[in-house]
């Protein structure tokens, strides 16, 4: 969790998740300088049993967590050419993430900047991928 990484746009969109599926759970893998910041807001929320916060995981752990998510979360204001991006897509996981001019094919773009616009619409279209994923996966 650096600067580039928005906290009050992932905030809004956790929170529209929480809402609209409170069972969810939310992993965040990586640490940074913010990460102390996010705890704190993270245990103030009252779906906060369902976050993990994990800060640095080894490579072969993330790719695990990748593999078993439904949706990948890539929401940043600055970020380059993510290779955790590509790899959510080579294992099949609907990803979604903020339009930087660089995502590959497949990602499903959002606007940080008017989070509140997209959330519906894209959670609901990577539920429905992701659902499909589950059902072929067969859990």
């Amino acid at each position: 969790m650096s600067r580039s990484t928005t906290c009050r746009c992932r905030s809004k969109f956790w929170d529209w998740c929480a809402r609209k599926y409170p069972n969810a759970g939310l992993a965040i893998i990586g640490a940074g300088s913010l990460e102390a910041d996010l705890a704190a807001r993270i245990a103030a929320k009252p779906y906060a049993q369902h976050v993990l916060l994990c800060g640095d995981v080894p490579h072969a752990g993330t790719l695990r967590a990748i593999e078993d998510c439904s949706v990948f979360l890539r929401t940043t204001l600055y970020d380059g050419d993510s290779i955790s991006v590509r790899e959510a897509l080579h294992v099949g996981a609907t990803v979604i993430a903020s339009e930087n001019g660089m995502r590959p094919p497949g990602v499903r773009l959002i606007s940080p900047e008017n989070l509140d616009a997209a959330t519906s619409r894209d959670f609901r279209s990577a539920r429905c991928a992701a659902g499909a994923k589950t059902r072929a996966a067969g859990r």
